[in-house]
């Protein structure tokens, strides 16, 4: 939302996140060998959420593009389903910056160990 009015209708970023989740799960499956169970499921976990954040990322959009078009046509929405796209991506942004970044730095300190360098 805080990108400017055309984040409901941009899809760059959204097509490369879906994009990027599945180049590390393919890399994932063609490399597990090399890694272990637990780290493997690590990532695993990582991808699977955010994949999940996507959807409801892009889940949001749509209730906002829905909110505007509603608004558009005179038809006077409840509040809350007019905040519920900025509270989801409020949501999920926070989810982001805490759970995600705390398990890439759990990865990254895993990755040191592997490599000799912790």
């Amino acid at each position: 939302m805080f990108q400017g009015p055309e984040w409901i209708t941009d899809t760059e970023k959204e097509n490369q996140t879906r994009l990027s989740i599945h180049e590390l799960g393919s890399y994932l499956e063609n490399n597990r060998i090399f890694f272990n169970e637990a780290l493997c499921d690590k990532i695993e976990a990582i991808l699977a959420d955010s994949h999940n954040i996507a959807v409801e990322m892009k889940i949001a959009k749509s209730n906002e593009s829905r909110n505007q078009n509603y608004n558009k046509r005179g038809i006077n929405l409840p509040v809350e389903e007019l905040l519920e796209p900025s509270n989801t991506w409020h949501a999920l942004d926070e989810k982001v910056q805490k759970q995600i970044k705390s398990a890439r730095l759990e990865l990254a300190q895993e990755f040191r160990i592997l490599i000799g360098v912790s």
